[in-house]
């Protein structure tokens, strides 16, 4: 059962700002995960400002980066060409089509899991967050700290607006990869990778990987020669493991190593991608 709560919807973001400034509480986008938090205890707003009636903007691109409004919903990813394969894969590793239809690129960022999708595909495309704060300050966020989108408490502490990230090259290979508990609505590692080659037959790798129950996540990346192979490529990322901040793999070190090792080397030999 829902704890008590008041709804105030706004028909425009300007609305939604002055709403979340003068009455506090959280946006509710889609709201698959938040309110089943709520069902469960783990949130307590007083206010839910409910962006249903507001439309998403189109997609816009310009000077090589493409931006995506965050209301968006998970499955409108996969009809704009414009949307990356990483991030179609992505999106589509969330729950089931009836999900997909309403969840939104905002709600599952602000879920601030660890193997969230949204905020590994965008690490690995080294993308961006654009918001605003309470005061109407714009703000952008990138790197690590798109990990850390999750609310402390139970008020949103930005509004997240659009997501963008440079346009691939048409070469780019990319994956995305969860594995699960069977049962477990929350998998035990994701990965998303980026696989750029070079003109010399060697190839660039940018991979985001989170891990469950307080794991962590992190970014990799590293060169991977034109002439690797397997043992190789594992030290590779062995290395970039050891050097990430903020992945404490623990006994599961050797598990994260074989996993994203087997997923470049996927996607390296597979032509166009996923």
């Amino acid at each position: 059962m829902l704890p008590r709560f008041r709804r105030v919807v706004p028909h425009s973001s300007e609305e939604a700002l002055v709403c979340w400034r003068e009455l506090g509480g959280m946006f509710c986008a889609g709201g698959q995960a938040l309110l089943m938090e709520m069902a469960l205890g783990r949130r307590v707003p007083d206010v839910l400002v409910d962006l249903s009636e507001l439309e998403p903007a189109d997609v816009a691109a310009r000077d090589g980066l493409v931006m995506v409004d965050s209301l968006s919903t998970l499955d409108s990813l996969e009809l704009r060409p414009e949307v990356p394969p990483l991030l179609r894969a992505a999106a589509r590793s969330v729950g089931f089509a009836s999900i997909r239809s309403r969840a939104t690129i905002v709600g599952n960022l602000c879920h601030g899991l660890p193997t969230g999708e949204m905020s590994l595909a965008l690490v690995a495309l080294q993308g961006a967050v654009h918001g605003v704060l309470p005061d109407g300050t714009a703000t952008t966020k990138t790197e690590d700290s798109i990990f850390s989108l999750r609310p402390v408490g139970d008020r949103s502490e930005l509004f997240i607006r659009s997501v963008s990230w440079p346009r691939p090259d048409a070469s780019t290979n990319a994956d995305f990869y969860e594995v699960g508990e069977q049962g477990s609505w929350q998998p035990a590692l994701s990965v998303a990778t980026m696989l750029t080659p070079l003109p010399d037959g060697a190839a660039t790798v940018s991979a985001a990987v989170g891990l469950r129950d307080g794991g962590g996540t992190a970014h990799l990346e590293f060169a991977l020669p034109a002439d690797a192979r397997a043992g190789h490529l594992r030290e590779l990322v062995v290395g970039a493991i050891r050097v990430a901040d903020g992945l404490d793999c623990g006994r599961l070190s050797d598990w994260v190593t074989d996993v994203v090792s087997a997923r470049v080397a996927e996607t390296r030999a597979r032509p166009g991608g996923t």
